[in-house]
């Protein structure tokens, strides 16, 4: 177990636990003395209610997940990989915000069964499902979205192991969802399976989502080309923003537009969205660029 300084919103600052050798969000946090992900969270603080009800897509060992608690009444936190998620559990009894958070140890998928999930101690932040592979494939795959150079290959080295998948729309029928107003979505490419199931609550409850766009992960894991999720999202939403430094948004984008963003200025983008029905209760936030 290692340790790291998160800061919440508001400043709090509080120590959380995850895996020993982990680069990818312990190495992180120990790197940035504690920020993490600092335009995903200025957009929470500044958008997220105190009666809101969240998802969390991808907790991890819980850092977005203790952003949205401290901001919101309830989050449910979904996460495949069993290392991981005690770890979620702990961050989050540790920090007093067990009876906000309920953690379910679960993939998130377009139906109900099991997938085959590639976990790496490493960069265990980079954990992902295939619907089927091997531990040598899920290395291979693994190898070919990171592009740092300078990370040691022991570090990619993982295993691979069936982990059980529920589609939300059935999980939301199952426990009487009530409310839904913020997803937030990182499933290391496995998003466009995460929406295909989850349809209908969407439609429901109309909420915003905050998702990662890394089309490299889903063609790697999934064979998807890099326009899939982009057409899902634009049959689910509305309104499509690239969140900027500081948790302002753009103007609404279309394809051409995020296509031209990722092949210039990165490799991946946050994007803010709100679904078909949300209508007038989603505001602008801060300035501006145009597609």
């Amino acid at each position: 177990m290692a340790r790291a300084t998160l800061r919440l919103p508001g400043g709090r600052r509080l120590e959380i636990s995850g895996p020993e050798s982990d680069k990818s969000v312990l190495g992180a946090l120990v790197y940035s003395e504690g920020e993490w992900e600092t335009h995903i969270q200025a957009l929470f603080e500044r958008l997220v209610q105190p009666d809101w009800e969240c998802l969390d897509l991808g907790a991890n060992i819980g850092v977005h997940t203790l952003n949205l608690a401290s901001l919101a009444s309830r989050v449910f936190a979904f996460e495949a990989s069993i290392e991981n998620f005690e770890f979620l559990v702990h961050n989050v009894r540790v920090a007093g915000l067990a009876e906000k958070v309920d953690p379910i140890n679960k993939a998130v998928w377009r139906e109900a069964g099991e997938l085959q999930l590639f976990w790496s101690e490493g960069l265990a932040g980079c954990a992902h499902v295939m619907e089927d592979g091997s531990s040598d494939l899920g290395r291979a795959q693994l190898r070919s979205v990171v592009s740092n150079p300078f990370l040691e290959e022991s570090l990619f080295a993982g295993t691979c192991r069936r982990v059980e998948a529920i589609c939300l729309d059935d999980w939301a029928d199952n426990i009487g969802l009530s409310r839904i107003d913020l997803v937030k979505i990182d499933v290391e490419g496995a998003e466009v399976g995460a929406l295909q199931g989850a349809r209908k609550m969407l439609a429901r409850h109309a909420p915003l989502i905050v998702t990662e766009y890394n089309p490299a992960c889903a063609k790697a894991y999934f064979n998807q080309p890099p326009s899939a999720y982009f057409t899902l999202l634009s049959e689910i939403c509305e309104d499509i923003r690239i969140v900027l430094p500081g948790g302002i948004v753009s103007a609404p984008i279309g394809w051409s537009y995020l296509e031209t963003y990722l092949a210039r200025d990165a490799e991946w983008a946050d994007l803010l969205c709100s679904v078909k029905g949300r209508g007038a209760r989603f505001g602008v936030l801060g300035e501006h660029i145009g597609e």
